[in-house]
């Protein structure tokens, strides 16, 4: 029970970090460089919002081919997008417990990545894309896997030792 709190202890810290992070990333580093704080919601709303999927990532395929774009821009952002809601995956499980299957982890994903992608828009310091939705996504339920494997890997384990004694 000690080495669960213990667990329990570390995760909340590593949560919190991980939230300054985020909204650090999010928030602050993306802002444009040109405040655009004086034109209405609506208005860049409009000029800000991308609802066709992969219209995001045709652009980039197709100026990477044009050599318009710097290829580390590319990788950054779309890796950038797989690996920032990675840790969800892990997060959401290991405090949901057995409660938290993947259905119900895609919901709370889904909700958590759309809430962060409007707050960019009403703060304007970002888009609201549907790519980079699927990617957090994508990201979040590769974190939610490798959560899986390490699990189980760790409960045999426990049980292979349990066995031995």
């Amino acid at each position: 029970m000690k080495n669960k709190n213990k667990a329990t202890s570390a995760m909340c810290v590593l949560t919190a970090i991980y939230a300054v992070l985020l909204v650090f990333v999010m928030f602050v580093v993306s802002r444009n460089d040109l405040p655009e704080n004086d034109v209405p919601i609506p208005d860049y709303a409009k000029a800000h919002t991308n609802l066709i999927p992969f219209k995001t990532v045709g652009e980039y395929a197709d100026r990477l081919q044009r050599d318009t774009i710097n290829a580390a821009t590319v990788v950054k952002n779309l890796f950038g997008n797989l690996i920032l809601f990675a840790p969800i995956g892990i997060i959401y499980p290991f405090f949901g417990g057995k409660k938290m299957n993947f259905p119900k982890f895609l919901c709370a994903a889904l909700g958590t990545v759309i809430a962060a992608e409007v707050l960019q828009l009403l703060l304007r310091c970002g888009s609201f894309d549907v790519d980079d939705i699927i990617l957090n996504l994508l990201g979040a339920a590769i974190g939610f896997g490798a959560f899986a494997v390490c699990k189980k890997l760790l409960s045999t384990r426990v049980a292979r030792t349990a066995k031995r004694n």
